[in-house]
């Protein structure tokens, strides 16, 4: 058989259905009430009418679990929830109950209705007090009370917030004969009968939180928070209750905490804090009990009294001035005028100091900044005076002044209120938006206005023991408010900073912060992380109070706008939150040190470098500023130093090494410089210069550095260190101006370190040898060994049998297979001073240090970049010339000349329009040289007819017809007229490349070819012809200077063979000439008058040198013998056929 249900649910159960209990007597249920819903029915105002006749339940009574009779005490209760609900229902039916005598039943209009689950939760009391009445009585009950009287009420607020609309889930209860605990421990017991919460639940089963409706929380005894009574506090049906007993109080003059008896309805209403609160809703009669006589009268009129007399009522408890202000403003009532008045007696004020607890006075005062109005609440203590009574200031005698107090919390009210929507201050949206973004920093900006009088007001003086004195804002809410720690860290922040953020407010907006755009947006970005996350509520205070110092409102709002929207467009507003972007590991690595209380400083420099540098998110980046900042420290220390102040003591020595092995390892070119490094080799000057701007912080490392280095190694010769390796290193890294990372004063201070060293390294036998010969195996060797260079072996010889290669070879897109180019991009520098050292005398160094030196130039050669490849070329001449000049025979030994020449042939093939000019123009000027160089280094200079000098004017002749002739008719007449004759009119496209092959060309006939020219001449002359006919020739003079360069090599060269070529020569002499005359004539531009008359000069000498090499040569055949060429007579025929030519043919 199941459990029966409790007596009221049962009972409005059967009456949803139609049924009747028979041992009950029922009013009919309306009709109209049948078909509803057992929810809606169980809220039909036709309840049944309970009989009086007692029954027991047929299950034992369940006593309480002793773990539950002290259960422990919540902390503190969670705030209330609220919603707005419908219009009230009026209700026509109640329970037939003795009521109070003195209490004002309201109207029916003035009757509440209950929602489901508050009617559930009524239902259950209402059953648990016939399960009390069912019970004998118990000790600790009030004897003298017959249980038939108990009655229970929903009191205070929650009446008032269902008049309002307001749906309250925070409900006291009050109990007439019982005490709170010893309710709620009937409570317990009743629901711990088994299938009683069960039932409680199946009329809420299509409400989707029923699991939690009908959950039972601990019941606890909290007498302190309630006036030291038993009370319980639980959580049922998702209704936050209190349970406490109905109660009159007897004040002293000394606490707020009464004297509490057992009292009536009546008794407990006229003790309440205001008439709007002392109403109660009786849960038997279900009708609201109004024993002031005003509570409703007072809530129509909006008005908040007392319900005794206000003065008594405030002198009893003076924490009721703080509540009545709260509620004035959280409701939007106004307070009586006596009430108001009552609350500026000076006993009033002193009271609301003695009696009151400042915790109490800074929770009423927190409820009333999170509440609606707190514009209300803080003109009414402005209004009365309250505010140092309040805000009071418990150290000393200091005193604030209030006179201008309403200007800030008017303020705060206009940038918050929604009625200034529409204003004229359009900056208060700006200022709203960035400043005040959420309900908790409107709180404090409310707080920050309440207390803002305080904030110019200074501290008090400091105690002996006292290590740090709060801003008197800080002591005030701390000692008058118990302000928690974030509150006074807010405060102190308000507090420190204001005078700051109005110099930088100034500053900006009257464009006085000195500094470049990056430096101004470094400076208000590290203001701002000073703040940190208070940043926003700083700003609020400072304007805040600026304004209270009289500012106009509309001016300071601009000013703050403009101010913060710097501080929005520059993405400053979360600079508080900015992370370093390297952290203490990779700095540690970087400097090669461990960590320690640097490192704090040492990360707010990569913050310092990051707000400078926004767009850039490189670690490496930020990590040498760091570097350059320690650098730069370094720097200024030694250069306080006096000259010749020297290192005293072995502390002074042990540091000064520790700092020039530190600084020789951190100066070092990082790996942001690859890229770089080949655009630069490329750039013109304009390009040059914005490529390096971006290089700012990094060629400032390379300045700073080489500077420490210079002014250490004065300090400590780097000759006393041991393994100075890495300290040569580091210089040499800076020998070379091309290079990105080296400026000029980088540059000088290496080159002063290199070249003491160098000469202390002359005058000790073989130290040159051992510090070169070091440097290769431990940093040269190590880089490029994973640089594949199959041509040669390990012992830097032809590899006869190379390992076949693919086609395509994947590993050349793999960064570190050329470390040399990615990472360690210094390397090649270093190597290429290295080269430099070698001297004729150095033969034997150089051939032992080949196998090391050989494989690094391939590898720069057989690169794919045009860069690299000139530099490989660079540095294969310059390693070759001593070798030449010692007429060393390396080459010969190791067969390496044909290596260098095949892998030199591709550079000399690139040209247009594959490659670009300037790029062509770049690796030609450096390929050339070095495949003279190399073809001069293996076969000497020797002429003879020997195997030996017929290979080396075969390899000439290949460079010439193979790489020097085809280049030239390749880039000076790519497309030859339709109908002419290959070259018989030839364009320039390239003028500056077809410059560079002519000049080449003429080197190779004169220091190279010399007499063996002469069987070339035939492909010569159509060069030297199509160059200097050309008419628009003159457009680039230095094309033809080479021209005519050409000629004369060829002539003073070729001069056997030249007789009957000398028609085409003198032609093409005489063209040039008459071109340059008439340009000459249109000249205007000093310099190319100048150019002009200078390659006059040159025409006339090679007129000159044919006169003689043909006047003093053999003439032509005729017959048998010979004749001679009479040179004038051609000349002067030519004179005769135009006189232009005077000057150039004839001899004054």
């Amino acid at each position: 058989m199941p459990p029966r249900l409790p007596l009221n649910l049962r009972t409005a159960s059967q009456f949803v259905h139609g049924r009747h209990l028979t041992h009950t007597s029922t009013r009919r249920i309306p009709a109209a009430c049948q078909s509803r819903s057992p929810l809606k029915a169980c809220h039909c105002r036709t309840l049944p009418i309970r009989q009086t006749t007692s029954r027991r339940y047929t299950q034992p009574a369940i006593q309480p679990m002793q773990r539950d009779l002290e259960p422990t005490i919540p902390a503190e209760r969670p705030p209330k929830r609220r919603r707005v609900s419908g219009d009230f229902v009026p209700q026509a039916d109640s329970v037939d109950m003795t009521q109070a005598a003195d209490a004002q039943v309201l109207p029916p209009r003035h009757e509440i209705t209950l929602t489901p689950i508050e009617q559930t939760f009524r239902l259950l009391l209402l059953d648990v007090v016939e399960y009390i009445k069912e019970k004998k009585p118990e000790e600790g009950h009030d004897e003298s009370a017959p249980q038939a009287d108990l009655v229970l009420r929903f009191t205070g607020g929650w009446v008032r917030d269902k008049f309002l609309g307001v749906d309250s889930h925070d409900i006291d209860v009050g109990i007439s004969t019982m005490t709170g605990y010893q309710f709620g421990l009937a409570l317990k017991e009743y629901l711990d009968i088994p299938g009683n919460i069960d039932k409680y639940k199946e009329y809420h089963i299509h409400d989707p939180s029923k699991e939690s409706i009908v959950s039972l929380h601990k019941i606890a005894r909290n007498p302190e928070k309630s006036k030291n009574l038993e009370t319980t506090t639980t959580t049922i049906f998702g209704l936050d209750v209190d349970f406490v007993n109905l109660r009159k109080e007897t004040y002293n003059e000394d606490s707020r905490n009464p004297q509490v008896v057992f009292g009536t309805a009546e008794e407990d209403a006229v003790r309440r804090d205001a008439t709007v609160n002392a109403m109660f809703y009786n849960l038997h009669t279900q009708e609201v009990e109004n024993f002031t006589g005003r509570g409703f009268t007072d809530m129509e009129q909006k008005l908040i009294r007392t319900p005794l007399a206000p003065y008594q009522t405030f002198r009893d408890d003076p924490l009721r001035v703080l509540r009545l202000i709260r509620f004035a403003s959280r409701l939007g009532y106004r307070i009586d005028p006596e009430t108001e008045e009552a609350m500026a007696h000076e006993d009033i004020k002193t009271s609301l100091k003695i009696k009151i607890s400042q915790e109490r006075v800074g929770v009423e005062i927190e409820k009333t900044l999170h509440g609606p109005d707190p514009l209300t609440a803080l003109k009414i203590i402005d209004r009365r005076g309250l505010f140092d009574t309040i805000f009071a200031n418990h150290q000393d005698d200091a005193k604030v002044d209030t006179s201008s107090w309403s200007l800030a919390y008017n303020a705060v009210n206009v940038l918050l209120d929604p009625l200034y929507e529409s204003s004229d201050f359009h900056s208060r949206n700006t200022l709203r938006r960035i400043l005040i973004r959420d309900k908790n920093e409107q709180y404090y900006s409310w707080l920050l206005a309440a207390l803002s009088p305080w904030i110019t007001v200074p501290p008090a003086l400091p105690t002996k023991k006292a290590k740090d004195v709060a801003p008197r804002v800080a002591s005030v809410a701390r000692e008058s408010l118990r302000a928690d720690n974030k509150t006074l860290a807010i405060l102190k922040a308000a507090s420190n900073h204001r005078e700051m953020i109005w110099k930088f407010k100034n500053a900006y907006t009257n464009s006085e912060i000195e500094g470049t755009l990056p430096e101004i947006r470094q400076k208000i970005g590290l203001f701002i992380r000073t703040m940190s996350h208070e940043w926003r509520l700083c700003v609020v205070s400072a304007l805040l109070v600026e304004i209270m110092q009289g500012a106009k409102l509309e001016q300071v709002f601009e000013e703050y706008e403009k101010f913060v929207l710097y501080i929005e467009k520059q993405g400053l507003a979360d600079a508080n939150l900015l992370r370093p972007l390297a952290n203490g590991r990779e700095l540690g690595a970087a400097l090669g040190v461990k960590a320690g209380p640097w490192m704090m400083r040492a990360l707010e420099m990569v913050i310092e470098w990051q707000l400078k540098n926004p767009d850039i998110s490189d670690t490496d980046m930020a990590i040498a500023e760091v570097i350059c900042e320690n650098l730069l420290v370094a720097e200024a220390f030694l250069h306080s130093r006096e000259e010749t102040e020297k290192l005293e003591g072995r502390n002074d020595i042990e540091a000064a090494r520790a700092l020039i092995f530190w600084t020789a390892d951190v100066v070092l070119p990082s790996k942001e410089f690859a890229g770089a490094w080949e655009e630069v080799q490329l750039a013109d000057d304009d390009e040059k210069k914005a490529l390096l701007s971006k290089f700012t912080v990094a060629r400032l490392k390379s300045t700073v550095g080489t500077s420490v280095l210079h002014r250490l190694s004065s300090l400590l010769p780097i000759t006393q260190l041991e393994e100075s390796e890495g300290i040569i290193v580091a210089s040499a890294a800076f020998t070379c101006e091309n290079d990105p990372w080296t400026t000029q004063a980088a540059f000088e201070s290496a080159s002063s370190v290199l070249s003491t060293y160098k000469a202390f390294l002359h005058s000790k036998n073989g130290g040159l040898a051992d510090l070169l010969t070091a440097i290769l195996k431990d940093t040269v060797k190590p880089i490029f060994s994973r640089t594949k260079t199959p041509a040669i072996t390990a012992a830097g010889r032809k590899n006869v049998l190379p390992v076949p290669q693919p086609k395509f070879d994947p590993s050349m897109f793999d960064a570190e297979t050329k470390p040399w180019k990615t990472r360690e991009v210094y390397v090649v520098t270093v190597l290429e001073w290295i080269i430099r050292q070698y001297q004729p005398s150095d033969q034997v160094l150089l051939e032992m240090h080949f196998p090391f030196l050989i494989p690094p130039i391939l590898s720069l050669i057989d690169d794919s970049s045009l860069p690299y490849k000139a530099l490989g070329a660079n540095l294969l001449t310059t390693l070759l010339d001593p070798l030449a000049r010692s007429k060393s025979t390396i080459l010969q030994r190791t067969n390496l000349d044909s290596v260098f020449l095949e892998a030199l042939e591709p550079c000399l093939l690139s040209l247009p329009t594959i490659t670009s000019e300037r790029e062509s123009i770049y690796l030609l000027q450096a390929a050339y040289p070095a495949v003279l160089t190399v073809i001069h280094t293996r076969y000497g200079t020797s002429t003879s007819s020997s195997e030996e000098s017929e290979k080396c004017i075969a390899a000439l002749t290949r460079v010439l017809r193979h790489a020097l002739i085809p280049s030239f008719h390749h880039t000076s007449n790519p497309t030859p007229t339709p109908g002419t004759v290959a070259g018989a009119l030839s364009s320039f496209p390239y003028p500056r490349l077809s410059t560079l092959l002519l000049t080449h060309l003429s080197i190779t006939i004169t220091h190279h070819l010399s007499i063996h020219a002469t069987k070339h001449i035939q492909e010569i002359i159509p060069l030297i012809s199509s160059t200097l006919t050309n008419p628009f020739g003159t457009a680039y003079v230095p094309l033809l200077a080479a021209g005519v360069e050409v000629a004369r090599a060829l002539v003073l060269n070729a001069w056997p063979r030249l007789e009957r070529w000398r028609g085409e020569v003198l032609g093409a002499i005489c063209v040039c000439w008459m071109h340059v005359c008439e340009e000459t004539e249109e000249q205007q531009d000093e310099e190319g008058e100048r150019g002009f008359e200078e390659l006059k000069k040159a025409l006339k000498e090679v007129v000159e040198i044919l006169r003689i090499v043909l006047g003093d040569g053999p003439g032509e055949e005729e017959g048998g013998g010979r004749r001679s060429v009479d040179v004038e007579n051609e000349l002067r025929e030519l004179v005769e056929a135009d006189e232009r030519l005077a000057e150039l043919l004839i001899v004054k």
